[in-house]
């Protein structure tokens, strides 16, 4: 029932992100498995997305609908005992389990957004960081709480990783808007990329004329701003990791946002 190429990116950049955070660590099988742990959520949370196909409606579509539906409770009961395994602070503990919660509540968030005509820039945003960014942050914080225990430092790792997931998901999106099927398939889907509720805010008309225009539209009004948007949170996160103590994760996410700008700039 896996596909390993839904929500690759966004796996991939979680993976970046601990290693940078735990670079010359040696870590305890504990340690690694309280990194490894927000994957149980990420696992659940791509097995039951929050969007779906009006068009796939045969017996065997909606059975593997119905089957995921019993797998995520059964992802995330993994996930909270795995915290009590590895013996989690008490105060992360509470931290963690919360998260875990509001994850799965961001999803049903998300799920009721879809098709909605007043689904704004702002309410993207805030959807992504609830969901993607949150899943980013639990890594990041698990990850740096396995090399200090200051609660100060853990709380910006985990800010420093929501943000640079948010920003990787929206060039991500902009990157993938040039493939005809990518578009149409978030515009059935009611997942609507960035750069097209920019659009929308812009070009008051569009839906008089929408999928006749929508697809350049959306890439020459919305993809720029989209992309600058990305930049600001990634010099905002490049302002955070200078905050972090003196190790080689700092300069090694310093050196992974200087690249990801540069690659914003490249862009446009």
């Amino acid at each position: 029932m896996l596909d390993p190429s839904v929500d690759a990116t966004d796996r991939d950049l979680c993976l970046h992100l601990f290693a940078l955070l735990t670079t010359g660590r040696e870590l305890t099988m504990d340690q690694v498995q309280a990194a490894c742990l927000p994957e149980f959520l990420a696992l659940g949370m791509s097995m039951n997305p929050a969007s779906f196909d009006p068009s796939q409606t045969t017996p065997g579509d909606l059975a593997q609908q119905k089957a995921r539906t019993y797998l995520f409770p059964y992802l995330m009961n993994r996930y909270l005992a795995g915290l009590r395994l590895i013996n989690t602070p008490a105060a992360l503990l509470s931290e963690f389990e919360v998260d875990a919660g509001d994850l799965a509540i961001a999803q049903l968030q998300r799920l009721q957004y879809n098709y909605n005509a007043h689904f704004k820039v702002a309410n993207y945003l805030a959807d992504l960081k609830a969901r993607t960014g949150l899943l980013a942050s639990l890594t990041a914080r698990h990850a740096m709480a396995s090399v200090t225990k200051s609660a100060e430092v853990i709380g910006l790792a985990g800010q420093i990783g929501q943000s640079l997931a948010v920003a990787a998901h929206i060039i991500d999106e902009c990157d993938q808007l040039t493939t005809p099927t990518y578009f149409t398939e978030r515009i059935v889907t009611g997942t609507y990329p960035l750069a097209l509720l920019f659009t929308r805010e812009r070009e008051t008309t569009w839906l008089d004329h929408f999928f006749a225009r929508a697809a350049q539209l959306t890439i020459d009004n919305g993809r720029g701003p989209a992309l600058e948007m990305a930049g600001e949170l990634l010099s905002q996160t490049q302002l955070d990791v200078q905050v972090l103590p003196a190790c080689p994760a700092k300069d090694g996410l310093s050196q992974f946002i200087t690249q990801v700008t540069n690659d914003i700039k490249s862009e446009y």
